[in-house]
């Protein structure tokens, strides 16, 4: 696993409501609002910026 990965904030894509597009989409909200990213309660999870 990469050193950016491990310090993910991003739940893993295997988790559960978790799949790879939804991951990809919170590694690229995390990427515009490092350490501010919000869950939002759906599954499959979403994600935004505080």
């Amino acid at each position: 696993m990469a050193d950016d990965e491990a310090e993910s904030m991003c739940p893993a894509p295997t988790d559960g409501c978790m799949n790879e597009e939804n991951h990809k989409e919170c590694l690229e909200v995390e990427a515009k609002c490092p350490g501010k990213v919000l869950t939002l309660e759906s599954c499959p999870l979403q994600f935004a910026c505080e």
